[in-house]
């Protein structure tokens, strides 16, 4: 970088150094098969751009290189959050796993499904017991709201 050119850019403002660039420089290698990916997302919320991506390349052995998983990692984050369709309630699972949910409120989550003693083992294998007790446990109950992870 020339002398000159270095100082400009070292005089710029942070905001129009660091620009985000909105447009693209390639075409998306990724538009024509964009439609089956959201179908794999909105079926299983919880599988990852990675396990998709693999199943991609497994279905079109020269159309996607392993230097695009990163791209479809952003569009899959992006698409959602534009959706709100997310594999984890991260407040809920937060409040879980901080031991901040109580017996009433747990029991009112899952009183229809399980016993009071399950709900009550469960509570305490989340908050009391080892970490691999603990993640059974938010295993099975995930599996009661209908998520396919919550850790």
């Amino acid at each position: 970088m020339r002398l000159l050119t270095n100082r400009r850019h070292r005089q710029m403002p942070h905001t129009v150094r660091e620009f985000k660039r909105w447009w693209r420089t390639r075409q998306d290698p990724f538009a024509a098969v964009w439609p089956e990916i959201c179908e794999m997302i909105q079926s299983d919320s919880a599988r990852e751009a990675t396990s998709i991506f693999q199943d991609l390349q497994h279905r079109f052995p020269d159309q996607f290189t392993s230097g695009q998983l990163r791209t479809l990692q952003r569009k899959v984050s992006d698409w959602r959050r534009g959706t709100c369709v997310n594999a984890r309630n991260e407040l809920w699972t937060l409040r879980l796993l901080q031991g901040k949910i109580e017996k009433d409120e747990f029991r009112s989550l899952f009183g229809s499904k399980l016993s009071q003693q399950d709900v009550s083992f469960l509570l305490d294998c989340i908050r009391y017991r080892s970490i691999r007790c603990r993640n059974r446990a938010v295993a099975v109950l995930a599996q009661f709201i209908g998520a396919a992870s919550l850790v």
